[in-house]
């Protein structure tokens, strides 16, 4: 089980962290930190397994732009500044070893 936490702290919508973590029960746990409350979209693509979240007008701050995770779950962590026509942001790729279930939750304010 993949598990993608959105935190929230104060200020513009900066990546500050991608941090990941193994839960209790083998969960994978990776924390996307954000100075303020973020608007964002995700979704899955196959061949390879991707699990994509798509942050609205985020700039990626002191975040890492790529890190290898060698979990059970993922394998690395890629995020990338994107403008498509009038949406621009930040795109956070995590390449999965397997198809797996899923589950995105905002913390914070």
């Amino acid at each position: 089980m993949l598990f993608l936490v959105v935190e929230v702290r104060a200020g513009g919508v900066t990546l500050q962290q991608l941090k990941v973590d193994q839960a209790a029960g083998g969960e994978t746990v990776v924390r996307v930190g954000c100075t303020a409350k973020p608007s964002f979209s995700f979704f899955k693509l196959e061949d390879p397994p991707r699990l994509v979240v798509d942050i609205a007008n985020a700039a990626v701050g002191r975040a890492p732009r790529w890190k290898d995770v060698g979990s059970w779950a993922v394998s690395n962590l890629e995020a990338t500044t994107v403008k498509n026509g009038a949406w621009s942001g930040v795109r956070i790729s995590l390449g999965l070893r397997r198809r797996v279930a899923s589950r995105v939750q905002l913390q914070g304010n």
